[in-house]
């Protein structure tokens, strides 16, 4: 599982350096915005959530 899981953290990476925000930022519950992001990588289209926040920015859910 180690190598999937590293596998997925460097596609991950990718798409929050050089993907592309899908749709408009939204305003959540907790007053952060989140935003979608998609880029294909080594083929596959991985799409990554993320809720900027004040000082950092966290990776909600990717598919």
């Amino acid at each position: 599982m180690g190598g999937a899981h590293a596998r997925l953290t460097r596609q991950v990476l990718e798409v929050l350096r050089n993907g592309r925000v899908n749709g408009y930022p939204e305003l959540d519950e907790y007053g952060d915005y989140r935003i979608r992001m998609a880029r294909r990588v080594a083929g596959t289209r991985v799409v990554v959530v993320v809720a900027v926040c004040a000082d950092h920015v966290v990776c909600i859910t990717t598919w």
